[in-house]
């Protein structure tokens, strides 16, 4: 990650994940759209990426998303609007996206530990993901490994 002005920033393409930046505290996480000229630039919200056309039909998904599930958008875009020629950003860089991809992937299948079957000596079968380890060795799936108790 790396804090940058906003002349900076606004040179930055299309696809950054950002948040805006002050001394230690981080704004919501977003990804960068066109910039607007040296002046101002489209944003995709991440946390309030809920889909909608206006705001009125926003408010309505909010409340209804304290009942139901609502269907997010990252498709849909907004202008900041903030002309602050000091405002700083905290751009995220490759590095942190791959670990930060990861992180959401584990989120999507949570990494469980392996039911084993014992095979011969001291290796061992794990009906999860096909894998063989050493027993005791506390193997643990890799979350795109896993295969349907169907095989089990």
């Amino acid at each position: 990650m790396k804090i940058i002005t906003k002349k900076e920033f606004l040179e930055f393409p299309e696809g950054t994940v950002f948040s805006k930046y002050t001394p230690c505290n981080f704004g919501d996480l977003r990804i960068k759209g066109e910039s607007i000229g040296s002046i101002d630039f489209y944003y995709q919200p991440i946390n309030s990426a809920i889909k909608c056309n206006d705001t009125g039909e926003f408010v309505d998904n909010c409340t209804k998303a304290e009942k139901e599930s609502i269907e997010m958008d990252f498709n849909c875009q907004t202008r900041d609007g903030l002309f602050g020629d000091n405002q700083l950003f905290a751009v995220w860089e490759e590095k942190d996206l791959k670990l930060f991809i990861k992180k959401l992937e584990r989120c999507l299948y949570p990494i469980k530990k392996c039911t084993v079957i014992p095979t011969w000596a001291d290796i061992v079968f794990c009906r999860n993901c096909g894998e063989l380890s050493i027993l005791g060795s506390n193997h643990i799936c890799s979350p795109a490994h896993h295969i349907s108790d169907s095989y089990a």
